[in-house]
């Protein structure tokens, strides 16, 4: 700020420049005397004084020219300072500067002193008007400030009522999206709810919400009844082939069935002319005589059984394909015993000597082990 902008006169202006051009001047001056006489420390100056006392923050003004010194405290300086440093303490104490030296610091502070004077009323308008410019500038500080508070609040209560439109819309696009995916979901399940979406529509379906659960859970429930159901009915082919088979085996005493002994009669009758039929171990029948020997073995139990979708079951032993003539043999064997005792089967059969004269063959007599009865003979009663 110029002095013609805050109002100052033109004289206060000139008076305030004078001022502090001698100012300046006053002040290079002492710092000459100082560097002159060694530049002592402002701690050593402010040690050596004794009336007035300087301090060093004075010392410091006083040199760096912020502030005009009073007369006193100018003498005081110069006596330290122009002090010789080879003297003692207690002379140095009483020592007396130069009077001429004195005389010539008198005056100039005088001059000095004439023209602060001179300029404190310029100094005064001056002062008041940079206050006042302060207190202005203060004032329209305060005035943007609120300006700027009042604009930021409404800016901030422009972006929270943006910010609760934008949140009320997140909310209904995401209450849109569940319930197109509600709609989705119940449709792939087959319960289809569009009855779900809004509140009278949730308030009137709460009724078909049990419905709705239960359909889900079958749905849900159903592929994983199916392995359980699978696995029960294995088990219970598994248990009927079981006792199915039981009941084709027949009794585990070794009683044969009437299979087994019509095929016994046939291949007893199927044999040679002269031949003799005779039991083996292990159910094979072996032919005796002018014949071939044939051997003929017959199982107690099916060759296998597959659990499995009942179906006709192959394998098990029936009435085999002989040249006898009858077709239905007597499944009774004859509970008299053969009284002829069995030869044993040599590795070759040698011809009968005597061979029969009848071109008929007549079938001989079951042969049975002497002095065993046979234990199907009951049943076959039974039967």
């Amino acid at each position: 700020m110029t002095p013609e902008d805050a109002g100052i006169e033109p004289h206060d202006t000139a008076a305030i420049t004078a001022f502090e051009d001698a100012l300046h001047e006053f002040t290079e001056e002492l710092n000459r005397l100082h560097i002159v006489h060694g530049a002592p420390t402002y701690a050593t100056v402010a040690g050596a004084s004794v009336r007035p006392r300087l301090t060093k923050a004075g010392l410091n003004e006083l040199l760096a020219g912020k502030r005009f010194t009073s007369l006193e405290a100018l003498l005081e300086f110069v006596r330290v300072v122009t002090t010789p440093r080879d003297m003692e303490p207690a002379a140095a104490a009483g020592f007396r500067a130069d009077p001429a030296t004195v005389d010539d610091w008198r005056r100039r502070w005088q001059d000095v002193k004439l023209l602060q004077r001179q300029a404190q009323p310029g100094s005064k308008r001056l002062r008041a008007t940079v206050r006042q410019t302060l207190d202005d500038a203060s004032q329209e500080a305060e005035t943007l400030r609120g300006d700027a508070r009042a604009e930021a609040d409404r800016i901030r209560a422009s972006a929270e009522t943006e910010a609760e439109q934008l949140r009320a819309r997140a909310r209904q696009d995401a209450d849109e999206l569940l319930h197109r995916a509600r709609q989705e979901a119940n449709g792939d399940h087959g319960t289809p709810d569009a009855s779900e979406g809004s509140p009278n529509g949730r308030a009137a379906g709460a009724g078909s919400n049990g419905r709705s659960w239960r359909a889900r859970r079958d749905h849900l429930l159903r592929p994983a009844l199916r392995p359980v159901a699978a696995a029960t009915a294995v088990a219970a082919l598994t248990l009927a082939a079981i006792l199915a088979g039981d009941s084709f085996t027949g009794p585990s005493d070794g009683c044969k069935t009437g299979r087994t002994q019509a095929a016994e009669q046939l291949v007893h009758r199927a044999a040679p002319p002269g031949g003799v039929m005779a039991a083996q171990a292990g159910g094979t029948m072996a032919v005796q005589g002018g014949g071939t020997m044939r051997l003929a073995a017959f199982a107690h139990k099916p060759e296998a059984f597959i659990p499995g979708p009942i179906a006709p079951l192959r394998g098990f032993p029936g009435p085999s394909v002989s040249t006898s003539l009858d077709p239905f043999p007597d499944p009774t064997p004859d509970p008299s015993p053969d009284p002829s005792p069995v030869r044993s089967i040599s590795p070759t059969p040698s011809p009968d000597p005597t061979p029969s004269p009848s071109p008929t063959p007549s079938p001989s007599p079951t042969p049975t082990v002497p002095g065993k009865p046979d234990p199907c003979a009951p049943q076959a009663r039974g039967r």
